[in-house]
């Protein structure tokens, strides 16, 4: 079924899980009955009209802290046809059925290739940042405070060792891993360009990631919702702009210490936009850090690792 399928498979995958939630929390079912254990964390909803009410301190709170994720992903279909428009316009800038005007062509493919890899990779990334948010949340609430700060740190040493990972795999055997999906050369040529220059920083972009689902654990939604949008609106959307602007005839000051060879004619210029973003949100997240710490319950009630809330 194609698109259309995928689709169906979507909304019938949420329909499901939406039944075997009701099921699960009704009053009075098998299931509930069965898991005794769980009875505590699974207490019984019934449904009523009546009770079906706005209330706006609730759908504010709600909306303050799921904002940075809707920002987010606002701003990378933002970027996302940013980079499409630029590239589009610099296809319409060159003599048609020239090498140049094929490069950017095959840079049109690979750009939509490389989005595709990036799902796959925002997948573990998005575990490890929700599973950080829930574990901080639920220390905070306790007032756990050394949990919540180990959280953290392990969250950073766990995210920026999985992109390093990720980042040695696409720059060190480039070829190996674009040519899995196809076998044009010229495609995987424009694939190794592009990920050449925008891998260089990705390690750093865990350690945004997790600033932004700890201050989200930490009930500090404002905080999180300026660090998503100091990253993609304050940063990658003006880079996006302005650096294809510019030229930079030289870049070994960057790839010469990685030993990365960038071929020419490969629209640096716009490609560099991602990594210095990278670094920048990472050095703006450190100073928004020393400023605003995660932990900021008085001291009196901190609770010390194992220990339970007074």
């Amino acid at each position: 079924m194609g698109v259309s399928g995928a689709a169906w498979a979507t909304v019938a995958g949420q329909c499901v899980s939406l039944f075997i939630a009701v099921v699960y929390f009704v009053p009075n079912n098998r299931f509930a009955n069965k898991q005794a254990l769980h009875r505590q964390a699974a207490q019984p909803i019934c449904f009523r009209i009546e009770q079906i009410k706005l209330n706006l301190t609730e759908i504010k709170a709600i909306l303050g802290l799921g904002s940075p994720i809707l920002l987010s992903y606002l701003g990378i279909a933002c970027v996302i046809s940013l980079v499409n428009h630029i590239l589009v316009s610099q296809l319409a800038n060159v003599v048609p059925n020239t090498p140049a005007a094929n490069e950017v062509a095959y840079m049109i493919s690979a750009y939509g290739l490389i989005g595709r890899f990036n799902i796959f990779i925002a997948l573990p990334l998005m575990a490890l940042t929700s599973a950080a948010q829930t574990i901080s949340a639920y220390n905070y609430g306790a007032m756990a405070s050394s949990r919540v700060l180990a959280c953290a740190k392990w969250g950073i040493v766990l995210t920026c060792c999985y992109l390093s990972v990720v980042t040695i795999i696409f720059m060190g055997f480039p070829t190996s891993v674009f040519g899995v999906f196809t076998d044009n050369h010229s495609l995987i040529a424009a694939c190794v360009k592009i990920s050449s220059v925008t891998f260089i920083a990705l390690p750093l972009a865990g350690f945004t990631g997790i600033a932004i689902a700890m201050y989200q654990g930490t009930n500090r939604p404002k905080l999180a919702l300026l660090l998503s949008g100091i990253k993609i609106y304050g940063l990658l959307l003006p880079l996006l702009v302005l650096l294809p602007q510019l030229s930079f005839a030289d870049i070994s000051f960057i790839t010469g210490a990685l030993n990365i060879k960038i071929m020419p004619n490969a629209l640096i210029e716009l490609w560099m936009a991602f990594p210095i973003a990278d670094i920048l949100a990472c050095l703006l997240s450190l100073l928004i850090i020393s400023i605003w710490p995660f932990i900021h319950v008085p001291q009196a009630n901190r609770v010390s690792r194992g220990g339970n809330a007074n």
